[in-house]
């Protein structure tokens, strides 16, 4: 395995005393020792190279905690509908009308990041402003929060909600004072809709796995904790990916609750597997979303004393 010193850093370690020291040794992909340059030099093994940073400063990769590798790389297909990227509800159905201008008729159109609170309109896009950008696609906006979303008429009626639809468990859809859906999706009612879009496959989730590691590399992530794996086909994706020879990332895997037989009944425990790619907790859910107001709380929402 090789080994190399890094030098020349400002190097933060992190550790309880929030150390800066002047050097690290490195063997294959595993930190050996920290210090001064003389004291590592000294731990060196001989033909150890040397690495100078040139003054920047180095920190140990960063352990992302909760986040979503596969809806994240997926997601880069999406529209970006993040705030940043589209302030309104006009950028937003300005951005879905220029990609509906070049998408196959009939084809989905996903967004994904809009936050209500942000838009400069304060509110939810409805079914009506997703309608005005294009009526031969179905559209789906998902909020940034990833527990509700906006679905223009065409999905809705892909996914038969009219106006005797009765809610999921875990879900509701709004409703305007005529009884119409407005589009909003709330929870699990979100599913209705989402399970008519056509499944990725293997290679592209394996593909999405891939960019995002891309993404989370330029930022220093090292290590991901992947809330809520839900398929077959997305087990079989990690495992392909953290084969790579081009494969730097850890993953724990949280399970889905979806997955949780399956899993189970292979007697497959948390831990089970190596440095690269670990199974992970059992991810569940007992409430909603504080950004989306789908959360049980014990006092009103203060912009919203009826929920």
């Amino acid at each position: 395995m090789s080994a190399a010193i890094w030098t020349n850093s400002t190097i933060v370690t992190m550790n309880d005393h929030q150390s800066v020291v002047d050097a690290v040794l490195t063997i294959g992909d595993r930190i050996v020792t920290t210090g001064s340059l003389v004291d590592v030099q000294a731990s060196a093994p001989a033909g150890t190279r040397t690495i100078d940073l040139d003054g920047a400063v180095m920190f140990p990769g960063f352990i992302e905690a909760h986040n979503h590798m596969l809806i994240y790389g997926l997601g880069l297909a999406s529209i970006d509908a993040r705030p940043n990227a589209l302030p309104s509800i006009a950028d937003l159905t300005g951005a879905i009308r220029d990609r509906a201008a070049v998408a196959t008729e009939g084809l989905w159109i996903v967004a994904r990041g809009y936050d209500d609170n942000q838009l400069a309109e304060r509110r939810h896009p409805t079914r009506d402003d997703l309608d005005s950008a294009t009526s031969k696609h179905p559209v789906l906006v998902v909020n940034g929060s990833g527990h509700l979303a906006v679905a223009n008429t065409h999905a809705l009626q892909l996914a038969n909600i009219g106006p005797d639809t009765v809610d999921p468990d875990g879900g509701h859809i709004v409703r305007d004072h005529h009884g119409d859906a407005t589009g909003l999706l709330l929870e699990t009612a979100q599913e209705l809709v989402k399970r008519h879009i056509p499944q990725p496959s293997d290679d592209e989730l394996y593909n999405a796995l891939s960019a995002c590691q891309q993404r989370y590399l330029e930022a220093g992530i090292t290590s991901s904790h992947t809330a809520g794996v839900n398929a077959a086909a997305e087990l079989r994706a990690h495992q392909r990916w953290s084969e790579a020879s081009d494969h730097p990332i850890r993953v724990t895997m949280m399970i889905g609750q979806s997955m949780f037989p399956t899993i189970r009944n292979t007697g497959l425990r948390t831990g089970f597997g190596n440095d690269s790619l670990r199974l992970g907790p059992l991810k569940l859910f007992s409430d909603g979303s504080l950004i989306g107001r789908t959360a049980a709380v014990s006092e009103p929402f203060l912009d919203d004393p009826h929920d």
